[in-house]
């Protein structure tokens, strides 16, 4: 970044991952370098864009509309920034922009949604736990 390296917190979560946090400036784009004993992991660095925090007052104001208490069992967040979550009633992919709003939905038609992520190509990948 122009004001120089960010520094975070690394906890090792015990099961072959690592939880990495830090703070930046909204939009911006920037180089993410993860190493070990000075040598970078593979795939280091990669360029992330920090996304504007998600309102949460918004967030559970939708939360309530969509029940994802009880019929929401698998969210992930995007490369754009948009969360992502698989509503199982209603049967929809939900795309939720970081002011809480749902700004597209869209039809699935698998069974039990119970998780939800992207290829590297893009395409969204959703595991059917009836199938």
């Amino acid at each position: 970044t122009a004001g120089g390296p960010l520094r975070g917190k690394v906890t090792d979560k015990r099961d072959g991952t690592y939880e990495v946090h830090f703070k930046s400036v909204p939009s911006l784009k920037c180089m993410l370098s993860v190493t070990i004993g000075g040598h970078h992991v593979v795939g280091s660095p990669v360029e992330v864009k920090v996304a504007k925090p998600l309102d949460i007052k918004k967030m559970n104001k939708i939360q309530k509309e969509i029940k994802i208490g009880g019929a929401c069992y698998a969210v992930t967040c995007g490369s754009d920034g948009m969360l992502y979550a698989a509503n199982h009633d209603s049967k929809e992919i939900l795309v939720i922009d970081g002011a809480g709003q749902i700004v597209r939905r869209f039809k699935h038609d698998c069974g039990y949604v119970y998780g939800i992520t992207f290829s590297k190509s893009g395409n969204i990948v959703i595991s059917d736990y009836s199938n």
